[in-house]
């Protein structure tokens, strides 16, 4: 078996600089009509006005009171909110100087999110082509992974789109395997590091697939060889555990209000064979009216990854290639969760994976080995072809197949709606704790419009007692308990326990209930009617405490 781990063939700036133009132009072409609403359009559900919210309060609290970044403005008095889900921290850092000069917070989103596209195919064509020496490999291997159906299915997740450190994580992991420098362990730790502040979900399987493949690279090594890689290796995770301390501090701190996911949670997020034949929904080759109901499930790799990839793997086979067929397989066995072979045992046994909702999410690791081993296989096709024009023409080829199988353009986007101009007043009064109504129920978490309210706050960034998140903390089941006879004696007194002092109605998204509610508020004599006004579906109305 070949021992070989890659070319390191040099990329010039130049060549750099024309993929990043190459990846911008299809990231604009295959997300159309992104580009035409940059300032007004996102994707399907609550999480881009949820993304929206996490980076405009990194903006917001920076310039302020750094110390308390992860004290966010919602479920008071909860300390370390933003730590209750991914916070995104390098997203919010990069998008930071874009709100500071006036980017509105939907093109701030939406730029970073354009952005994550251009990234994770320049990251992974660098990878390739430093593996194969092939530019048209690397092209393949970028096309492969950034645009992915996978990729498509979580359009509005912004944290699950940035994955570009994970092939240049595994370059580095691979250069600290078969080399001696020290600098390639500061690498890994770095890019493990990026990832970890990108989506905690992607950190935690990126460290799952090095230690899938490190057994495959390592087998079968000198002792010696083995001893120093060791010591390689220890120098990444001493200089990583430096890097992601701080930002794990807090979550350390919200450790106790953290949902432990069950083992039939997982089971409701875990997908069957059959999904790894969803495709893109709207997809120009693959049944353009099919309805995906669970954007989770998109997971169809497509036929000329999975073809080339069974090139790379035809024999002879050298070391590498096998351990990207071992990943290959064991991510795509993760990713069906409880209804594959190994998810549960090691749910059972690693810690961490019972903080994680979806295994379908491990499907990313299949497509970062999917497209390394398509490239592979590229690289082995075009070598077998002796006429230069030939071999472009085919590569090219390859590379538009590649591309037509996750083509869905126009993408389903939807108008976001401004910020009603209510709120603008709201950011003029003295900062109130804010309640915002219609509230879900304590079962019924996923269901809510609380990422909206969480969007409008923007506007004041005034405290709000309500929220969302990926988990909740104690208080805030408590509240919604509470809750469930507002507006009686009870539930008023509860409210000034907890020093609310404003109260927002919104007719849009209980329109039957919403006329009862002012009824009741009217009749008391607690509080007042302050103001009211529209937003673009409904009525809005502010309530004051009176205390």
């Amino acid at each position: 078996m070949n021992d070989s781990v890659g070319t390191n063939a040099r990329i010039s700036r130049r060549e750099l600089c024309f993929v990043f133009a190459g990846f911008l132009l299809l990231t604009l072409t295959l997300t159309y009509p992104q580009i035409r609403h940059m300032t007004t359009r996102v994707g399907q559900g609550y999480d881009a006005e949820f993304s929206i919210w996490r980076l405009a309060w990194i903006a917001h609290q920076l310039p302020r009171d750094p110390r308390h970044l992860f004290d966010a403005n919602i479920f008071f008095p909860a300390r370390d909110t933003l730590a209750l889900s991914d916070a995104m921290l390098l997203q919010g850092l990069l998008g930071a100087p874009l709100s500071w000069a006036g980017v509105p917070p939907i093109a701030v989103y939406n730029v970073l999110l354009l952005a994550a596209f251009v990234a994770s195919g320049a990251a992974m064509y660098v990878f390739a082509r430093d593996l194969t020496g092939s530019s048209i490999a690397g092209w393949l291997a970028g096309a492969v992974f950034a645009f992915a159906p996978y990729r498509f299915g979580h359009y509005s997740h912004l944290e699950l789109l940035w994955a570009w450190p994970i092939p240049l994580a595994m370059r580095s992991f691979l250069r600290l395997v078969s080399g001696r420098r020290a600098k390639d362990a500061v690498w890994l730790a770095v890019f493990v590091a990026l990832q970890t502040w990108s989506c905690l979900y992607y950190a935690v399987f990126l460290l799952m697939a090095l230690a899938i493949m490190t057994p495959v690279l390592v087998i079968g090594r000198s002792r010696r060889e083995i001893a120093a890689l060791a010591k390689r290796s220890l120098l990444a995770i001493v200089t990583a555990g430096v890097l992601i301390a701080p930002y794990a501090a807090p979550y350390l701190s919200t450790e106790r209000d953290v949902h432990l996911r069950t083992e039939g949670e997982v089971a409701i997020w875990s997908p069957r064979w059959e999904n790894f034949t969803t495709p893109t929904p709207r997809s120009w080759l693959y049944d353009r009216g099919r309805v995906v109901h669970n954007m989770e499930f998109v997971l169809f790799p497509g036929i000329t990854a999975l073809a080339l990839a069974a090139v790379a793997l035809w024999p002879p086979i050298d070391r590498r290639r096998l351990a990207f067929g071992v990943l290959l397989v064991v991510a795509v066995d993760l990713s069906l969760g409880t209804h594959g072979l190994a998810y549960l045992s090691l749910y059972r046994w690693i810690g961490v994976l019972r903080n994680l909702r979806v295994p379908a999410r491990l499907f990313i690791l299949a497509s970062a080995a999917l497209a390394v081993l398509g490239a592979e296989g590229c690289a082995r096709v075009l070598r077998a072809i002796r006429r230069p024009g030939l071999r472009v023409a085919i590569g090219a080829a390859l590379i538009g197949l590649v591309l037509a199988e996750s083509a869905a353009m126009p993408l389903d986007l939807r108008r976001l709606e401004p910020v009603p101009p209510l709120y603008s007043w709201i950011e003029t009064q003295p900062p109130p704790i804010v309640l915002e109504w219609p509230l879900p129920e304590a079962d019924s978490l996923g269901m809510t419009h609380e990422p909206t309210y969480m969007y409008y706050s923007i506007a004041h960034w005034h405290t709000l007692v309500d929220g969302y998140s990926g988990n909740y903390p104690p208080s805030y089941i408590e509240l919604l308990d509470r809750l469930r006879t507002f507006p009686s004696d009870e539930s008023m007194r509860y409210l000034r326990q907890r020093s609310v002092d404003l109260v927002i109605l919104h007719s849009e998204f209980d329109r039957r209930r919403y006329g009862e509610m002012r009824m009741q508020l009217d009749r008391r004599t607690d509080v007042r009617l302050e103001r009211g006004g529209v937003s673009e579906h409904g009525e809005i109305a502010v309530y004051r405490m009176i205390k």
